[in-house]
């Protein structure tokens, strides 16, 4: 008579694999799934559908050209007003999106947390990348509406890809760590629109970088989105000169806040399925 001894399988929080980007890319079709899901819920029984993803900069660009440009007489120099400003607000309205998004993912997620063993960065992963897809169509958008404003577009518009992927990575290691922010403490949801206002004022969305006093540029300049800012508008307008000492820091800073959300967002890991 043979016994047989049934092993009971272990999902653990702390598999060394549950949390690497390997096993994320082994998820991708779970990865699509969610990019797809959160398009479809954020527009799902809405009359402009994926038109509301250039509503946001636009109306924003109406009224900062009214009141930063009629009013106020901010100089952008050789370009109009309003498609400097729209060549800022492209880029900021994806970061800033991806990262509200992105904080919710995980408290909005729940089950996915506690009774499926997914790595959980996917989450925020798939709001980042959710958002992306309004920004391809606001920045398409934008390219029309610059080449009818100044006439043409620079061959340097070419490297508008590359410059997305920067402010990619940086966007991935902001929605991590605002990710797991949220589960320990659930006022971050209170603090981010407060501080994500202060970041759009300390970044060139809005004025030239020549408007920034010289003494400033030093700690100024440390800002990724200076940098980002700055190599978008350089990819679109002849006017603009390329400064590679601003793309170098944006990247620098990128890849540094990258690693200080997925370092913290794995760290925290073992804890969300409790914490949640």
């Amino acid at each position: 008579m043979f016994t047989s001894t049934i092993v009971p399988t272990i999902i653990d929080a702390q598999h060394p694999g549950a949390g690497s980007a390997l096993e994320a890319w082994r998820r991708r079709e779970l990865l699509s799934f969610l990019v797809w899901r959160d398009l479809k819920v954020r527009y799902k029984q809405t009359v402009l559908g994926v038109a509301w993803a250039v509503v946001h900069p636009l109306a924003l660009m109406v009224v900062f050209t009214l009141v930063f440009s009629g009013m106020l007489k901010v100089n952008s120099g050789s370009l109009p007003y309003a498609a400097f400003v729209c060549a800022g607000l492209v880029p900021w309205t994806f970061m800033s999106n991806s990262a509200t998004l992105a904080m919710r993912s995980l408290t909005e997620n729940v089950p996915l947390i506690t009774r499926v063993a997914i790595p959980r960065e996917i989450l925020p992963l798939a709001s980042v990348l959710a958002s992306v897809f309004d920004t391809l169509i606001a920045l398409a958008l934008t390219l029309v509406f610059i080449a009818g404003l100044v006439g043409t577009l620079p061959g340097s518009a070419v490297l508008l890809p590359a410059v997305l992927a920067l402010q990619l990575l940086l966007a991935v290691g902001i929605a991590l760590l605002v990710a797991a922010l949220n589960v320990r403490y659930r006022d971050i949801r209170f603090v981010m629109p407060l501080l994500f206002q202060l970041w759009m004022y300390a970044s060139p969305i809005i004025y030239p970088l020549e408007e920034v006093p010289p003494t400033w540029r030093v700690a100024y300049d440390l800002n990724p989105m200076v940098g980002i800012v700055h190599c978008y508008r350089a990819a679109l307008f002849e006017s603009v000169t390329f400064e590679p000492r601003l793309a170098l820091i944006a990247l620098c800073s990128s890849l540094l806040l990258f690693l200080v959300g997925f370092s913290y967002f794995r760290a925290m890991e073992p804890k969300l399925a409790d914490m949640i």
